[in-house]
């Protein structure tokens, strides 16, 4: 049987690029130094060390020589929802990776033959305020396109014989979310871009994107749990069993507001689950009150961020029928396992911390299945590397 192909995996946060690796068939270890989130991986079952990439000695020889890295530097220099300082800003995590790609091949000259690094849109873009003018007198310093364009491409350029970015829509591959990244493949010959799987519209080979409602339907139904009337019995979600029918007491709709169940109204017919985000957002915290939202149940989630901000959504409500038209009754945040599985993470997925820990753990997070479908692309150039794998542990006698 072929041993799989070891990736280090840098910057892996709770694992969501691990995991996603993993399902396309190879072994993984990440490197992340928030403590928690390296739990979290450990604890999905994943190989994480709880460590920073500033000492790459800590990584160990037998991780820095695996041939196949991947790499998810910190967006923050990037973001457009930051001050965007590129190489300016200390959180920077290029210098880190190529001084650590340096140093395993200084250990082994074939340690890290493929490398994917995936980074927020805002690495390709130009920064106004530079004063670059989109490039004309380039400023890497103080402008992440600059920076992209005149410093980490020719350095990924010096290491690698190929080299190619590209924005991908994850909504495009089959998660229900409308997230956009950009991935850089470098290897030693030219990579073979994994096809889109899904559309806006369903053409063809290609299905539709996947939904908010599809993938949490709890939250877009006509009321998401039964409560007993009569007694002490308390609301449950409509996932589990109801209680007995008896002669004494009804059942009637709830909803839930951050975790407690509310009571709602008992004509279900009348009564429906929504999710909205997204929508205009005025400039001003004077006005964060008239945002307007729009129902996003029938389309993918807009990103799922680090953060939650203010009054940026998702937000899941509950709405009653009154004359016609839909009165929101209940409002509350997406908890973080729900964005987690709009990441595409399994529901029941191991977060730790509290609320705004879970929720940068889930919004730092690559969705698996971007990884699995990169790692599937990349699976068919790698029956070499199987092979030399195979060779060095038959004779290190490494298993």
């Amino acid at each position: 049987m072929t041993a799989a192909v070891k990736v280090l995996d840098l910057f892996g946060g709770a694992g969501g690029a691990a995991l996603g690796l993993e399902m396309a068939g190879f072994t993984t270890m990440s490197v992340e130094r928030d403590g928690l989130a390296s739990k979290v991986a450990r604890l999905a079952g994943l190989d994480s060390i709880e460590a920073d990439i500033n000492n790459v000695r800590k990584l160990g020889d037998g991780n820095l020589r695996a041939r196949v890295w991947w790499a998810s530097p910190p967006c923050q220099p990037f973001s457009t929802s930051g001050k965007r300082k590129g190489a300016d800003d200390e959180r920077d995590g290029f210098p880190l990776v190529f001084a650590a790609l340096d140093e395993a091949r200084r250990i082994d000259p074939a340690a890290c033959q493929w490398l994917i690094i995936e980074q927020v849109v805002g690495v390709l873009q130009h920064r106004s305020k530079s004063g670059c003018r989109r490039g004309v007198d380039p400023k890497p310093g103080a402008c992440p396109g600059c920076y992209f364009k005149w410093n980490i491409l020719p350095e990924l350029d010096r290491r690698f014989r190929y080299v190619e970015a590209r924005t991908l829509l994850a909504a495009d591959y089959g998660v229900p979310q409308k997230r956009k990244r950009v991935f850089i493949v470098c290897g030693p010959a030219p990579f073979r871009w994994p096809e889109a799987t899904h559309a806006e519209k369903s053409t063809g080979d290609l299905l539709p994107w996947v939904t908010v409602g599809e993938a949490l339907p709890h939250l877009v139904e006509s009321c998401d749990a039964i409560r007993h009337e009569g007694g002490q019995a308390q609301a449950r979600p409509l996932d589990m069993p109801a209680p007995t029918v008896g002669t004494k007491g009804t059942l009637f709709t709830a909803s839930t507001t951050e975790g407690a169940w509310v009571s709602g109204d008992r004509n279900a017919s009348k009564n429906r689950m929504r999710v909205i985000g997204a929508g205009r957002n005025p400039q001003s915290k004077a006005l964060a009150h008239t945002r307007k939202f729009r129902d996003i149940s029938d389309e993918p989630s807009p990103t799922v961020c680090a953060v939650s901000v203010g009054n940026r959504g998702p937000w899941s409500v509950s709405e009653k029928q009154v004359n016609g038209e839909w009165v929101q009754l209940q409002k509350r945040r997406l908890l973080p396992r729900e964005l987690g599985v709009l990441q595409g993470f399994p529901a029941d997925y191991p977060w730790q911390g509290n609320i705004s820990q879970r929720h940068r753990q889930v919004g730092n997070a690559v969705p698996p299945r971007m990884a699995e479908v990169l790692g599937r692309a990349l699976m068919p150039e790698l029956t070499y590397l199987k092979q030399d794998r195979m060779s060095v542990d038959s004779s290190t006698g490494m298993s």
